[in-house]
């Protein structure tokens, strides 16, 4: 029941029985320029910011996380997926963070269009989608789950945008493509694509 808001230069706000609480360089965060947020668990918060930094915030206890391979800039979106991965979509690549807390980092040395990554998210089939700022929107697959995905360009020619801002799903199974520079799109189930 809690609304998060990530800031540019001001930290992490959580808004809750009508008052706020702040989280940032005061309490343990190694920045204040906080730009992504995702739920692991009941409040328990996996947190990005603008300089690649990662941190949990566990029932209000802030913890720096280690990353094997340095993230250069943004981290721009989480995802914790069905299977308990987390994924961190960034300036630079994917990063994959396994529950047995291996790390594996994605980048177009491994098959990815383009390396500017803003929203990953995973669909009600278990489909990974994944869009950038560079190289549109791209289906994840896998030829071994996690560790070998495979990546490929999703219906760039129909969005028309290689800047995909964000991907959602609607309760009917629609996705929703929010573009930067082409409206906004919805493919319907059957793969149809709508413009507004």
């Amino acid at each position: 029941g809690s609304i998060w808001l990530t800031t540019y230069r001001g930290g992490l706000h959580q808004l809750s029985e009508s008052k706020f609480k702040t989280f940032s360089t005061a309490n343990g965060l190694e920045s204040d320029e906080i730009s992504a947020i995702e739920e692991l668990g009941e409040d328990k918060y996996m947190i990005g910011s603008i300089d690649g930094k990662l941190a949990v915030i566990d029932h209000e206890k802030t913890i720096p996380l280690k990353i094997k391979t340095p993230i250069n800039g943004r981290i721009y979106d989480i995802l914790l997926d069905k299977f308990k991965n987390i994924w961190i979509a960034t300036r630079s690549g994917l990063l994959l963070m396994k529950p047995d807390g291996q790390q594996k980092f994605f980048t177009e040395k491994d098959g990815l269009p383009a390396g500017q990554l803003w929203v990953v998210t995973q669909d009600k089939k278990d489909n990974y989608w994944i869009g950038s700022r560079t190289g549109g929107m791209m289906k994840m697959d896998f030829i071994i789950y996690p560790d070998k995905p495979a990546f490929k360009e999703f219906k760039r020619q129909e969005i028309n945008s290689v800047f995909i801002m964000s991907i959602k799903e609607t309760n009917q199974g629609d996705m929703i493509i929010c573009t930067n520079t082409a409206g906004l799109n919805i493919i319907s189930g059957d793969g149809k694509v709508n413009h507004y």
